[in-house]
């Protein structure tokens, strides 16, 4: 099959899957049922594993059945310590059964890349260009959950952690490969067991073509569906499966030749019923949060609004850090405006000459009101930080178009 042939079969595929995914979550969201957290996790992984290929997809169910087997010791909440330890000691006999214990001293033997990240520690194995990172004792990162209807990060067990790497390899198509697990023979922290399992997984190295900013980020996760989540740490939700990710920061981001590559997310899939709980009306191909009704509005625009929303929390955080109100205002002015060139580049032309229209008549720019605009209207530090959080355009039909 040609490789034009085999792009388009694969997009097929997905396409089909994805959307067979998003018709069981919508269903369970117009019935005003729900999905469990497990059958919600299984469902996304069935729909895309015939797009990753077979060899990520058997890596894909490697990492699962491990999950499986952790899950198997009674261990299935988020969490650390002893929790952790239990389902730890499943993962160890699983690779054992598996026969996938790896030596500590082939670990040790790689050089080193980074020591200086909570969740692994990172080495370089030259013979195939493979990162190979350990996680460290009693430690297997983040995920994200809920807390009393916020989105947050919470420690995950061997089970979750394990998840983690299958749905990321699934959603962003990452090359993800559970090498197996190490027993050490002493710990990294004095007060953790010698024998704490750690997981070894490995992703191919990539060279970095130059930094990935915040715009990258939006443009590629807003592809893949994505839309942002207010007042969470660089937060995302794909409405039509309940995929969300958090700590989805440049730092977590490289530029390959290829494009925008993720390396550590924080990923996890919602009910429907929980995404409600976090505050969001999940409506088919688009959401909408429940201080914002205005449901009719194009995914685009509620991105942006919810951006600049989260704008707020960026001013309260400056302030308990000590700056001054001017000092605010003008980070916050920035940001909005680096806001605004983002979404300029990914409105459509026809759109974008409305919106130019409209804030040249009314500023004399594109961009719309400067400081110095708003000072000689009598606007004060803080009523500038205010209208730099909150979103205008009232007056413009963004309404989504059939």
């Amino acid at each position: 099959m040609a490789q034009s042939e085999q792009g388009r079969s694969a997009e097929s595929i997905e396409g089909s899957g994805r959307r067979a995914t998003a018709e069981a979550f919508e269903r369970a969201v117009r019935r005003g049922s729900d999905l469990s957290e497990g059958s919600s996790f299984r469902r996304v992984i069935r729909a895309n594993l015939a797009s990753i290929g077979r060899h990520l997809a058997d890596q894909s169910r490697t990492f699962g059945e491990a999950a499986e087997a952790a899950n198997r010791g009674g261990s299935t909440e988020t969490g650390s310590g002893a929790s952790a330890t239990g389902s730890g000691r499943d993962v160890a006999a699983w690779a054992r059964k598996e026969n996938r214990l790896v030596s500590e001293d082939v670990i040790n033997s790689l050089p080193v890349l980074s020591e200086s990240t909570s969740e692994h520690v990172v080495h370089l194995r030259h013979e195939d260009g493979r990162v190979v990172k350990r996680t460290r004792d009693l430690y297997y990162g983040q995920v994200p959950s809920l807390d009393d209807g916020q989105i947050v990060s919470v420690d995950a067990s061997p089970a979750e952690y394990l998840r983690r790497m299958s749905l990321q390899m699934v959603v962003f198509n990452t090359d993800f490969r559970l090498e197996g697990v190490t027993i050490p023979k002493e710990s990294l922290y004095l007060d953790d067991p010698a024998d704490a399992p750690q997981i070894v997984v490995s992703q191919p190295w990539i060279e970095s073509k130059r930094t990935v900013n915040e715009q990258d980020v939006g443009r590629f996760l807003s592809k893949e569906d994505f839309v942002p989540v207010p007042h969470s740490f660089y937060g995302w939700v794909r409405p039509a499966d309940g995929v969300v990710v958090l700590d989805a920061s440049p730092d977590n981001f490289i530029m390959s030749s290829e494009g925008l590559v993720p390396i550590d997310l924080q990923i996890n899939v919602f009910t429907p019923t929980q995404l409600r709980e976090a505050g969001f009306n999940v409506i088919w191909d688009r959401v909408t949060f429940q201080n914002n009704q205005e449901d009719s509005k194009a995914p685009l625009r509620l991105q942006y609004q919810t951006e600049v929303e989260s704008l707020k929390l960026f001013a309260e955080d400056a302030v308990k850090r000590g700056a001054n109100q001017e000092e605010v205002a003008r980070q916050v002015y920035a940001k909005r405006n680096e806001l605004k060139q983002k979404y300029r580049d990914l409105t459509p032309p026809d759109v974008l000459e409305i919106i130019d229209k409209r804030n040249l008549g009314l500023y004399g720019n594109t961009l719309g009101p400067t400081i110095e605009h708003l000072q000689a209207k009598g606007k004060t530090w803080q009523n500038i930080i205010d209208s730099a959080s909150r979103w205008g355009g009232h007056d413009l039909d963004f309404r989504k178009k059939d």
